[in-house]
Parts: C-alpha cells; structure tokens; sequence
C-alpha cells in the first residue's frame, strides 16, 4: 500500500510543480528551481538569508516563490525567536520527489 501512496503525492507534486511553468517560465528557471534545490539540498535547513537573485527579481518575488512552495506542500519553515526562518523541505516525500524529479 505505501508504494501506491507514495506515487499519489509524487504525482500531485508533479502537478502542482508543473503550475509553476504555467504561470512564469523564467521565473521557474531563475528563481523557484534554485530556491527549491537550495532548500532540499541543504542537511540542517537553509537560511535563505541572502541568496543571489537575478537582476529583474527582488526580495519580494523571493517571498512570493517561498510562500507558494509553503502552500503546496514542498518547504516549510521554523522560526527563532528573533524571527530568523531555517527552511527544510516540508516532508520525507517532498525531498525524495525533488530527488526523483531530476529537475536540478
């Protein structure tokens, strides 16, 4: 039964990542990829503090992509009490789909 569950999510993360494109295909490629890989890649979180973001996108556009991969299931975060956030891929599957996909 697992390995069926297991292939659910993986499509649903399929489909949702495949929305992305849709929307902005550069901003897919420049931002959302490297930010995705940076946070599963990363053993004990990632702190996003300031990665180098390409010259037509901001900080905010940074936020935006990280709000988007929090609402569909791919990152989450922590936050310390002075409102630092460590970012770590929000589930098992999430980073194994990300391994699987070879998107990186």
């Amino acid at each position: 039964m697992r390995p069926v569950l297991h292939q659910d999510f993986y499509t649903q993360f399929d489909k949702r990542f495949s929305v992305y494109r849709k929307i902005d295909r550069d901003g897919h490629r420049d931002l959302v990829l490297p930010v995705l890989k940076c946070v599963t890649d990363a053993g004990d979180g990632s702190q996003l503090d300031a990665p180098a973001l390409p010259d037509r996108y901001s900080r905010i556009h940074l936020a935006e992509s990280l709000e988007m991969l929090v609402e569909h299931g791919f990152i989450h975060f922590t936050e310390d009490a002075d409102g630092n956030r460590t970012w770590l891929p929000a589930s098992r599957l999430a980073k194994l789909w990300w391994r699987r996909s070879r998107l990186a």
